[in-house]
């Protein structure tokens, strides 16, 4: 469980003064203890590896290594894969926003950050993480049961995912992948394809 008043947070972005302006916001509204920085995706990474962050808030743009980049990493590495992520940035275009929604972030900001909605977006992801949705459960489940080589369970929890979040293009993807894997290519393209509708 995540304490939002102590827990032990990264802010990376590439410019210093907005690492201290969120930083100051996060003072405000009383969340966080310990706060560390970092100005790219590889500094990210190595912080996270060494100082036990309990949530990374992260811009996307940024030199070395960008916040899309830096996410595939996180989610790829068994220790870190579970971290809340809050991705902030000043793109906010229909397409961009539409493309983040899809990836594997808890939450996602557009500058110009606001002291509110820093608030409300910082609540809504330490509540996911201390009581994750229906559909966040069955799609770790899945990806344990995957891991045990277990792909009958994987895909019975994917099946799950899906109903819990029916109009989500995500648990289509992971059920596809399963079926896939498990050596039924037709009901792997009936889901991929739904997926992509």
């Amino acid at each position: 469980m995540i304490d939002p008043q102590t827990m032990t947070v990264l802010i990376c972005d590439d410019m210093i003064t907005m690492c201290r302006s969120i930083h100051k916001m996060m003072k405000v509204i009383g969340f966080g203890k310990a706060f560390h920085y970092a100005h790219n995706g590889k500094e990210a990474l190595s912080a996270l590896r060494k100082k036990g962050i309990d949530l990374l808030l992260m811009d996307y743009n940024m030199p070395v290594m960008n916040g899309g980049e830096t996410l595939a990493q996180i989610r790829e590495d068994r220790l870190l894969r579970d971290l809340p992520v809050l991705m902030i940035s000043a793109n906010a275009s229909t397409e961009y926003v539409a493309e983040v929604a899809e990836t594997d972030i808890d939450g996602f900001i557009a500058k110009p950050l606001t002291v509110k909605v820093l608030e409300q977006k910082l609540t809504l992801v330490v509540d996911n993480a201390n009581n994750p949705p229906p559909v966040t459960k069955h799609l770790k489940n899945a990806r344990d049961c995957e891991e045990d080589d277990d792909l009958p369970g994987a895909i019975r929890d994917a099946r799950l995912a899906v109903e819990a979040a029916p109009h989500s293009s995500k648990p289509l993807r992971e059920l596809g992948y399963y079926y896939l894997k498990n050596g039924a290519p037709e009901s792997a393209e009936k889901m991929l394809l739904k997926a992509a509708k």
